[in-house]
């Protein structure tokens, strides 16, 4: 397959082994995408998210499990129903998870709301506020810059508030 460049995007189910830069909303079925994602409008999945790399400059919402294995930049708000499991960094300015997340690389946010588990193999810095109604796991560094509420942690590395 070749790059693909999209004004405005209604999709069901779409495979991608390509580059793809999406200038607009998307709103798709189950995506599988094997290339890097630049998407400079907000986006929206109704099934199972699998990206390898994205970098997103508006909301994304997601009503089904992502799995992410590659660096993800997301500068707009981000709300999974469901489970998130990312195997690359992780960089988003507000998060609202209402399933577990499993992080096995750095993470950076701005504020989080996490309505469930949260395991964590990496890095984490929080540069904002953190709500977490569920444990938290960390295996490594924990940095953070603004309040933090949690109803059960175990951390196994240093921690910074």
């Amino acid at each position: 397959m070749r790059d693909v460049t999209v004004q405005g995007a209604t999709m069901r189910d779409v495979t991608m082994m390509g580059d793809v830069t999406i200038i607009g909303d998307v709103t798709t079925g189950g995506v599988t995408i094997t290339g890097r994602v630049t998407i400079m409008g907000d986006v929206t999945t109704m099934g199972d998210a699998t990206t390898v790399g994205a970098t997103t400059m508006g909301d994304v919402t997601m009503i089904g499990d992502a799995t992410i294995i590659g660096g993800v930049t997301i500068m707009g708000d981000v709300t999974i129903i469901g489970d998130a499991t990312t195997v690359g960094n992780v960089i988003v300015q507000d998060a609202t998870v209402m399933g577990d997340v499993t992080i096995m690389g750095d993470v950076t946010v701005q504020d989080a709301t996490i309505g469930d588990d949260v395991t964590i193999m990496g890095d984490v810095t929080i540069i904002g506020d953190a709500t977490i109604m569920g444990d938290v796991i960390v295996l490594r560094d924990v940095t953070m810059m603004g309040d933090a509420i949690t109803m059960g942690v175990a951390i196994m590395g240093d921690v910074t508030i």
